[in-house]
């Protein structure tokens, strides 16, 4: 029995990595099949770094799946048919791609909400969070489509905090806390905030500058009671040296294990600024707080933005989950424990708990 797994970034590890492991250690011959197209490499594309070099391909305990390239949809087909593919693994669905697929039965794999936006969705199964993502979104499963709940299936285990403190050359004796920062350092991409490029760009630099102001006085409180800031960018950030002073500045290590998910797990507190993400999936599944950062003299852009496109499925939706940047008064609250507690139970249960339980081996349940 075969499977194949199309890797388009190499951020895809995180959510495939689980699922190859299952299937390897069920004897399954594992392809991986990266893109190699050149427009990726563009310098315009901020993903660039996201690339997926045959290098990256990471470690498996379970076994060696065979890994390859293609560079297009008339090669992806070729590589089916040559190796007599009949399972194939994708975050995107069938109908992205312009292939024949005759005789291949089609797995999608739920990562965030970016799987349920798609148009002409087209695969055989779909592995979501649980049932309540597709009742929320626009996404227009066919009949036919098979749907199975797996929970956050791509967690995977988490190594031990000592493990973790020593991969990344973390001290032992602090505390921390895990600050994702503004993803993007140009302003289009919140054209939600602003009128025009100029005055969006005019926001961003403030927004930035804001943002190194308010770590400048985080880090002083935290580190005054035992604790420290790790700063989470991601590749399509390079943050400048002045956040080196802030805290501890780590980028996309490792796709599987995760490295957000590794940290996290060893974090006492997620916040992030300006935009509510999926990290709020992955801090309360492993029972971390989440906070957001809101910018008062943005909210009335930014709150109604918030309202249309992200409602629920990515935050929970509570006032007591957001805190101001313009009052750090809550950090001191924070490590004295004197926070709010978040009651998202109901949030657990309701879009990261299937109610059958996680169990991967549903993964190999349809192949054939």
């Amino acid at each position: 029995m075969k499977a194949l797994f199309i890797v388009e970034r190499n951020l895809y590890y995180k959510f495939y990595g689980p699922v190859i492991s299952e299937l390897l250690s069920k004897g399954i011959q594992v392809h991986l099949l990266h893109l190699s197209a050149s427009h990726l490499l563009q310098r315009s594309n901020n993903k660039a770094f996201y690339y997926p070099f045959l290098s990256q391909v990471p470690s498996f305990h379970n076994g060696t799946p065979i890994v390859a390239s293609y560079r297009s949809d008339d090669e992806l087909h070729a590589y089916i048919k040559q190796h007599d593919i009949h399972n194939i693994f994708s975050l995107q669905s069938r109908g992205s791609y312009h292939a024949d697929f005759t005789g291949v039965r089609w797995h999608t794999l739920q990562h965030g909400i970016d799987t349920l936006v798609e148009n002409g969705f087209d695969s055989d199964h779909l592995y979501v969070y649980t049932q309540s993502w597709i009742k929320e979104s626009r996404l227009l499963v066919p009949a036919y489509t098979e749907v199975h709940d797996v929970g956050l299936y791509h967690l995977g285990p988490i190594a031990s905090r000592q493990e973790i403190l020593a991969k990344y050359g973390l001290p032992d004796n602090r505390k921390f806390l895990f600050f994702a920062p503004l993803p993007f350092d140009g302003g289009s991409e919140y054209f939600f905030l602003g009128n025009n490029r100029f005055d969006r760009w005019c926001i961003n630099r403030n927004l930035i500058k804001k943002e190194k102001s308010l770590l400048r006085e985080l880090s002083q409180t935290l580190h005054a009671n035992g604790w420290d800031i790790i700063l989470k960018s991601r590749f399509k950030r390079f943050l400048d040296q002045d956040y080196l002073g802030f805290g501890h500045v780590l980028y996309d290590e490792t796709f599987f294990p995760s490295t957000v998910n590794e940290l996290i797990s060893i974090s006492e507190s997620v916040v992030c600024n300006l935009m509510p993400s999926a990290l709020c999936t992955e801090a309360l599944k492993l029972k971390k707080p989440y906070y957001v950062l809101h910018h008062p003299e943005h909210d009335k852009k930014l709150i109604p933005y918030m309202d249309q496109e992200i409602p629920k499925l990515f935050n929970p939706g509570l006032e007591k989950d957001f805190l101001s940047s313009n009052d750090l008064s809550w950090a001191l609250k924070m490590v004295q424990s004197q926070l709010p507690p978040q009651p998202h139970q109901r949030y657990i249960s309701q879009y990261l708990t299937p109610a059958s339980g996680e169990d991967l081996s549903v993964f190999t349940a349809y192949l054939k």
